[in-house]
This record gives structure tokens, C-alpha cells and sequence, in this order.
């Protein structure tokens, strides 16, 4: 399904900008010309959503590759140019800035993540540029909607809905704590946690945090682990919310865990 809304979507916003037999020095400098199509991403190739990050450009480039293989889109060859923002907002802001401005790009592709993708947004809002596969459901990139953001993924609200459904709907749990990454991130989900239990009558019985980039969760463990949960929902990524879940089980505490889908299961 993906694969097919890349190659979908690429394909209607080249058509409509461009023509093959009739190009011009301008729309060449767009990133499109009569023999490429030069797309660009700022990806979490190493930090910690490393693995999300270069995961999720291999498997885009192992599609490009055949998609090029077969005669490209409207007969030219897809380039992806990519950056590594190790999952830091700072640098997703240079190198978005690099992306449009230097290397001149036709659309971006592939951001990782809530605080660089929103980072981003006022750039890419400002040069109205074309992207394609945020890999967040973070709400503040969906609302109010942008007619170039193209997203390939449901939100986080909807996520975390079909996730609270499950366990209090459907199990019977009550009593869901949760523990987040303290960022836009963490925040956006936690909101969309929040917004589920209000439509049950619930709140969370406890909340805690860490911070972005760290493996510092001793303290909230020992917070947590005396709440007594039936559910803990969690935010962040992989590394600190798997010490998470063997630290709050070394407690003597089995309570189900939930994550949303960027934490990557592999990982």
C-alpha cells in the first residue's frame, strides 16, 4: 500500500508541474529535469531512532531502485538525497534548509519523527514544497491540513483510540498509567491518550516522563511501580521504553504494556 502511494502521488505531482518534451532552466532547478527526479529526506540515521530511521531509507531505496529499474516515473530516474538529523530537531531544520535551497529539491521524503518533522513544518510550509511520508501521527502536522503534506500513516489519536478500546472496552482494564517521552512527541500522544479515556470517563492514574535521548527512567520506575497498573501505556523510542519494561518487571509488576507504532518492533 505504501509503495503504491509513493509511486501514485510522485507520480500526479511531477505530471501536473512538468512535461517531458517542454521543460524549462526553472523547473530544472525544482529538482526535476528531462532525465531525474531529485527528491531529499533528513532521517534518524543513527541516535536513538537510528534504526527507525535507516530501516525506514533502505526499504524507500530498495523501492526507488525498482522503480528505476522499470523505467523511472515519466521516463526519468528518481535521486534520493539524505542526511542523517540523528533524530535532533536542530539539525532537521539545517538540513531541510540544505535540501530545498542548496540541493534544490523537488519534494522531501521520509522525515523521522514528531519534534524534528514539526521543526520543519514552517520551512516547508513557507517554500511550499511537496512531502511525502512523515513517519509520525503527530496532530500538529495534520491540523489544520496542508494541500502539499501528503501523509501515509493514520495519526497518533487514532492509534492511541484504538488502543485504549482494546483494553477498557474490550478487557475491562481501568486503571492505565502512562509514560512518555518529554517532547512534542511524547506530548502528542499522551493528548490523544488523554482524549480516549475522557470519552470512557477516565484519566490516567499516573504519569511520567523522561527526557529525550536519555536512558535515565530509575526514578520514574520507582514512581510507577507503586501505582499497581493494569496498563501502561508508553511513548518514546525503542531503547529506553525496553529498559522500561524489564526494570518495572524486576519490580514484581506485570501490568500490559502499549506503544505506539514509530517505537519500530524490530528495534
Amino acid at each position: 500500500m505504501f509503495r503504491s502511494l509513493f509511486f501514485i502521488i510522485l507520480f500526479f505531482l511531477v505530471s501536473s508541474c512538468t512535461n517531458q518534451e517542454e521543460m524549462t532552466e526553472s523547473q530544472e532547478q525544482t529538482g526535476v529535469s528531462k532525465t531525474t527526479i531529485r527528491i531529499g529526506s533528513s532521517a534518524a540515521l543513527s541516535g536513538h531512532a537510528g534504526f527507525l530511521g535507516s530501516q525506514y531509507v533502505r526499504g524507500a531505496q530498495a523501492y526507488i531502485n525498482e522503480i528505476n529499474m522499470q523505467g523511472g516515473v515519466l521516463g526519468r530516474q528518481i535521486e534520493l538525497v539524505v542526511y542523517d538529523d540523528k533524530y535532533n530537531p536542530t539539525k532537521t531544520v539545517a538540513n531541510t534548509q540544505k535540501l530545498i535551497y542548496e540541493d534544490k529539491v523537488f519534494a522531501l521524503f521520509n522525515y523521522v519523527g514528531t519534534p524534528t518533522s514539526v521543526a520543519a513544518k514552517p520551512i516547508i510550509e513557507e517554500a511550499n514544497i511537496p512531502v511525502l511520508g512523515f513517519f509520525t501521527g503527530a496532530e500538529k502536522l495534520r491540523t489544520p491540513s496542508v494541500a502539499h503534506i501528503f501523509h501515509l500513516r493514520d495519526s497518533y489519536y487514532a492509534e492511541a483510540e484504538a488502543a485504549v478500546a482494546y483494553f477498557v472496552d474490550t478487557l475491562g482494564l481501568k486503571n492505565i498509567g502512562v509514560f512518555y517521552q518529554e517532547d512534542g512527541f511524547g506530548i502528542a500522544v499522551l493528548t490523544g491518550i488523554q482524549l480516549a479515556l475522557q470519552k470512557r470517563n477516565l484519566e490516567p492514574v499516573v504519569t511520567d516522563t523522561y527526557r529525550r535521548g536519555s536512558m535515565d527512567i530509575e526514578e520514574s520506575v520507582k514512581r510507577i511501580a507503586h501505582e499497581n497498573v493494569d496498563v501502561m501505556m508508553m511513548v518514546g523510542t525503542y531503547s529506553p521504553l525496553a529498559k522500561f519494561v524489564k526494570r518495572i518487571e524486576e519490580m514484581n509488576q506485570f501490568p500490559w504494556f502499549s506503544t505506539v507504532s514509530f517505537v519500530g518492533s524490530e528495534a
